[in-house]
């Protein structure tokens, strides 16, 4: 199983560097969170969904990462493989 895109340190540094900024920035402001955050808006801009603060310093970040690595594994799983040298930056932007 081969992929299309290698990652290199030179294509992910830009990926793991704010990844690692969210975390830090999670563990730093995990104390300072109100006990409920805003997590959803409806069409009229009305708060209509609350979090606890320290639950959503969890999740986002944890859904930032697996996210990053769906976007690692999509080239693996891919059945064809085309066309993703010719788009690779607009493909590693995307990713970022």
């Amino acid at each position: 199983m081969s992929n299309p895109i290698k990652p290199t340190i030179k294509t992910e540094f830009f990926s793991l560097a704010l990844l690692i900024l969210t975390a830090a920035a999670s563990v730093f402001f995990y104390n300072n969170l109100p006990e409920r955050i805003a997590t959803h808006w409806n069409f009229a801009g009305e708060v209509d969904g609350w979090g606890s603060g320290p639950m959503q310093a969890i999740i986002f970040p944890l859904i930032i990462i697996g996210m990053y690595f769906m976007f690692l594994l999509i080239p693996y799983l891919d059945p064809r493989k085309e066309r993703y040298e010719q788009f690779s930056k607009v493909y590693h932007i995307f990713k970022i």
